[in-house]
C-alpha cells in the first residue's frame, strides 16, 4: 500500500506546498514520518519529522517573523530531499518484494 499510493502521495504534499497550504502539507508529511517509521524507513520519517516540526513552526501564532521565515525556507529547501528518499525507499521496498516473489 506504501508504495502503491506513494505518487499520488508525492503530488498531494507537493502541491500543498506550492499552494502555501501548510495545514494539509504538515498532516501530509505528519502522516509520511509515521507510516515510514512503522515499515522501517528511519531516515526518510527523520526528514518528514523535520518538515512537520517547520510546518507547526510556521503556523505557530507565538512563532517569531524569523522563525516563521526560517520555517518556510527549511520547508522548500528541504522538500525535494524527502521526495526523492521517498521514491528511494518505496522503489527498493519493489525491488525486494519482487525478489521475494521470484
Amino acid at each position: 500500500m506504501f508504495c502503491k499510493f506513494r505518487p499520488d502521495k508525492q503530488r498531494q504534499i507537493n502541491e500543498a506546498l506550492e499552494n502555501n497550504d501548510w495545514k494539509t502539507y504538515t498532516t501530509l508529511v505528519h502522516a509520511l514520518k509515521s507510516t515510514s517509521l512503522s515499515i522501517g524507513g528511519r531516515t526518510l520519517s527523520e526528514a518528514a519529522k523535520q518538515l512537520e516540526l517547520s510546518g507547526k513552526r510556521y503556523m505557530d501564532e507565538t512563532a517569531s517573523a524569523e522563525e516563521k521565515e526560517e520555517a518556510l525556507n527549511y520547508m522548500r529547501e528541504n522538500n525535494e530531499y524527502a521526495m526523492k528518499l521517498y521514491t528511494g525507499f518505496t522503489d527498493a521496498a519493489k525491488e525486494l518484494l519482487a525478489k521475494r516473489k521470484g
